[in-house]
């Protein structure tokens, strides 16, 4: 956060975006009853009212898209991926639609502020912070957090930096 010239906090864009993510997935979380680890990214999808489809069709380099058909919301997911890619594809997806936005999402390193806000979200929902730091307390290693998120070795250690522990 920064200060403006009279010494009033206030939050970066990015700041915003990571305090929106984390406070929508906690929501999602709650009003879809979703207390389960690994939380299941489909269900919620479904509960949202998004259909979850998997294609071969997209680019290899896109994971996932947000799109409509008749006005109802879609999400493609890319069908050669891993499973925990699909995970965190799905989660990042859902992301888009409750930002009110539908944006490819590439693997080419490319960041912005929104793609930085899903990806946010995604980890929020299916790593939530107060369960993921107390299995951090417990003392799981990362690969013991990863089998038990059912997300990526780099999701965990991603998780894990951006929370500080």
């Amino acid at each position: 956060a920064s200060t403006d010239g009279e010494g009033v906090s206030q939050m970066s864009e990015w700041d915003d975006r990571r305090h929106w993510a984390r406070s929508t997935a906690e929501r999602v979380i709650k009003t879809q009853q979703l207390d389960e680890t690994p939380v299941n990214p489909q269900d919620a999808a479904e509960r949202l009212g998004l259909r979850v489809e998997f294609t071969t069709e997209l680019d290899q380099h896109v994971s996932g898209k947000l799109t409509y058909r008749s006005g109802e919301p879609v999400i493609l997911v890319n069908g050669r991926d891993s499973r925990r890619r699909k995970r965190f594809t799905i989660a990042h997806e859902i992301g888009h639609y409750l930002d009110g936005a539908g944006v490819d999402v590439a693997r080419d390193g490319v960041s912005n502020l929104e793609a930085f806000g899903c990806n946010e979200f995604a980890a929020s929902l299916l790593m939530p912070e107060r369960w993921f730091r107390a299995d951090v307390r417990e003392g799981y290693t990362n690969a013991e957090l990863s089998a038990m998120y059912d997300l990526s070795l780099s999701a965990v250690r991603v998780r894990r930096e951006t929370l500080g522990i």
